[in-house]
């Protein structure tokens, strides 16, 4: 058991028709992330809310590639944008609506739709007001069926009046009858425990789901792939687990 940095495979790790490989890993986990120290991490007093929240720099741990969020649904939509996973647990990109407390997602509905780049949405508390101004503002959601979904950008927000917003999109999409969405990787809306929030400059805000500072269990996905094969055969893999991946955890290429 314990955690490890990512691993590759190749021929000459494998086995043969007579004599296969078993490699066990007893637990161990493949991680394609870079723990963050405890020590810094600095106290941030936000705006948004009153939760106690924390910030570290990333630029400054050597980290430097945060990725990016794509454009695009199921056949296309692979985006590789860093995430945060503290105690064991994949946190929240800033978003809104916020997460339900049992960890499921929630969204938002479209009123109505003008045209396949700009939509009305009825929304108290000065949403979507926040997110002007935003450095790289998205939305994600189910805009043509229930089974397909889609990350937009956003290009901008305009008031109507005190509770009725119209929404302009940088890509035209097309709309249901029952299209929803939720706003994502906008600092304004950085409210909520177990969300973080990523700058083009590498500082990292979170506010943490216990309130207290981050320990050593903070973990950043930097690398594409825990564990990648290529031309391996006649292996088999246990106990092994891949996580904190950008992309697939585990890659086997030319591999039987």
């Amino acid at each position: 058991p314990g955690l490890y940095g990512p691993l590759e495979l190749g021929a000459l790790d494998s086995g043969t028709v007579d004599r296969p490989v078993v490699y066990r890993g007893d637990g161990a986990v493949l991680s394609a992330g870079t723990a963050l120290p405890a020590a810094s991490w600095l106290p941030l007093q936000l705006n948004t809310t009153a939760l106690p929240a924390y910030a570290i720099d990333l630029a400054a741990l050597g980290i430097k590639d945060y990725g990016n969020i794509t454009a695009g649904g199921l056949p296309d939509c692979a985006h590789n944008m860093l995430e945060l996973y503290y105690k064991g647990r994949l946190m929240s990109l800033a978003r809104w609506p916020n997460v339900f407390s049992n960890g499921s997602t929630a969204f938002w509905p479209v009123a109505g739709a003008a045209s396949s780049t700009l939509f009305t949405v009825t929304a108290s508390a000065g949403r979507p007001g926040r997110w002007t101004g935003a450095l790289n503002p998205w939305l994600h959601g189910y805009f043509a069926w229930d089974w397909w979904d889609q990350y937009v950008p956003v290009a901008g927000v305009k008031e109507l009046n005190a509770s009725l917003w119209t929404v302009a999109l940088g890509l035209p999409v097309a709309f249901g009858g029952n299209a929803h969405f939720y706003a994502v990787n906008m600092v304004s809306e950085l409210d909520s425990p177990g969300e973080y929030y990523v700058f083009p400059d590498g500082r990292l805000w979170f506010i943490p789901l216990d309130g207290q500072p981050p320990g050593d269990d903070a973990i950043v996905s930097t690398a594409e792939h825990a564990f990648t094969a290529v031309g391996l055969a006649y292996v088999t893999l246990e106990g092994l687990s891949f996580q904190h991946s950008r992309l697939t955890g585990a890659v086997f290429n030319s591999s039987t």
